[in-house]
């Protein structure tokens, strides 16, 4: 990803937009054996998007976290996802560039608690 918040390098969803409508599409299949996680492609991002993204991240790890499937393994990964991102969050946001690894790993984190966890009305009202 080039961008840190979704997590849907590791999940089974993917939008396809067309004429301004998202159409979601929702299978095991989209779901990829591996996912890399280059943090060089952040370094130039404007802070806004890191600002936007990374709260895409936080309430990804929330929704997880209260999703009605959650359970012990999506709490563990929800739990460290908001910890993480909110840890290094203010400080990628700074320009401290050493830190957006951090917040990378957290979106996956949340990416993958939310696919084995379940969405929420957050993601129904988007």
């Amino acid at each position: 990803p080039t961008t840190s918040g979704s997590g849907s390098e590791v999940t089974d969803f993917a939008i396809l937009t067309h004429n301004k409508v998202k159409h979601p599409l929702v299978d095991k299949r989209l779901r990829p054996d591996a996912a890399i996680l280059d943090s060089d492609l952040l370094q130039d991002l404007p802070k806004g998007l890191i600002a936007e993204t990374g709260f895409d991240a936080l309430s990804h790890a929330v929704e997880a976290y209260g999703a009605k499937n959650a359970g012990a393994m999506t709490d563990l990964y929800a739990r460290e996802a908001f910890s993480s991102a909110f840890a290094a969050l203010p400080a990628s946001y700074a320009g401290r560039k050493d830190v957006r690894l951090k917040v990378h790993q957290a979106a996956t984190m949340a990416g993958i608690a939310f696919t084995q966890a379940g969405l929420g009305l957050c993601h129904a009202m988007a």
